[in-house]
């Protein structure tokens, strides 16, 4: 299917955006559905036909404009992976909006972001392109849990759990 240029309103900004993909013999694109993004404790799962992304956020700003974040990615293939970090932010350039800062990249997947607050952010996606899920960020890798004078190990989530079948 084709997908067709659009601008949203989100947080008070405008950002032009790839919309869904226009409906076989349809004319208006199909609006993005946006969600809410707590950043503490919430872990993204971005899965599209290319592969699957974890994402998680870390350090906010005082006043939610700028927010780091780390991905995993997966290719649907299972043979490439990647991994890495990126910056979200708000921050006009000759007076708009700088795109660059508005996109969580995590190997060739791509949602739009924008701020919302100290504590949460979010998100823009087509669902037809791209199934957003939830999880723990505790297991965006492997670690060790403390429990009193108790060590619980656990593994990273298995990003193959949710390829597309």
């Amino acid at each position: 299917m084709k997908r067709t240029l659009a601008l949203i309103l989100a947080g008070g900004v405008l950002a032009a955006v790839y919309a869904a993909p226009v409906p076989p013999g349809g004319n208006n694109p199909v609006p993005d559905v946006s969600a809410p993004v707590a950043y503490k404790d919430l872990m993204l799962v971005l899965v599209t036909a290319d592969g699957v992304a974890a994402v998680a956020f870390g350090d906010v700003d005082a006043d939610g404009a700028e927010v780091a974040y780390r991905y995993r990615y997966q290719a649907a293939d299972g043979k490439a992976t990647e991994a890495g970090e990126g910056t979200l932010f708000e921050r006009k350039v000759n007076g708009q909006y700088d795109p660059a800062g508005l996109k969580i990249k995590a190997g060739p997947i791509r949602v739009t972001w924008s701020k919302g607050g100290k504590d949460r952010g979010w998100v823009y996606y087509a669902p037809e392109v791209v199934q957003v899920q939830v999880a723990n960020a505790q297991y965006f890798a492997d670690g060790v849990h403390d429990l009193g004078n108790q060590k619980i190990e656990y593994k990273a989530l298995d990003l193959s759990r949710y390829k597309r079948k």
